[in-house]
């Protein structure tokens, strides 16, 4: 047998093992409604999962979002937001702005300096911004 044959056959058994040994795991995408009913169908769930979002981070009241400085709080550093923008995971969808993660990793210093000078801003002032209070969530 040459080590072509050879390799066929065990690429043949490997084949058949892996077949054999899955486990077939059927998922069943289950959510409940409002009322505590069971739905199963795709166009139920989407809807029940939009209604969840969307009370979820409603802001009936309308007020403004502060944050709450303690007394002991520093401003975060630079080396913190470059910890921060490094520890960042590559490959990921871009957020709402549409800006993706190695594109601000690919700007160094400058893209640091800009967020950090962003952060010392809204830290001083105590007001996010707009933007900060929208996201998107995708269910799997």
């Amino acid at each position: 047998m040459n080590d072509y044959e050879r390799k066929n056959k065990s690429k043949d058994l490997f084949s058949k093992v892996s077949e054999l040994t899955k486990k077939v795991c059927p998922s069943v995408k289950v959510i409940s409604a409002r009322d505590g009913q069971t739905l199963t169908e795709t166009e139920d769930t989407l809807e029940r999962w939009r209604e969840y979002c969307e009370t979820l981070y409603t802001n009936e009241d309308k007020q403004e979002y502060v944050l709450e400085q303690g007394p002991n709080e520093p401003v975060p550093t630079r080396e913190e937001v470059q910890k921060a923008l490094d520890s960042t995971c590559s490959g990921k969808a871009a957020g709402p702005d549409g800006i993706p993660i190695e594109l601000l990793k690919l700007g160094e210093d400058s893209v640091i300096d800009a967020m950090h000078r962003i952060i010392r801003a809204v830290w001083n002032d105590g007001k996010w911004p707009e933007d900060w209070t929208q996201s998107t969530i995708v269910p799997c």
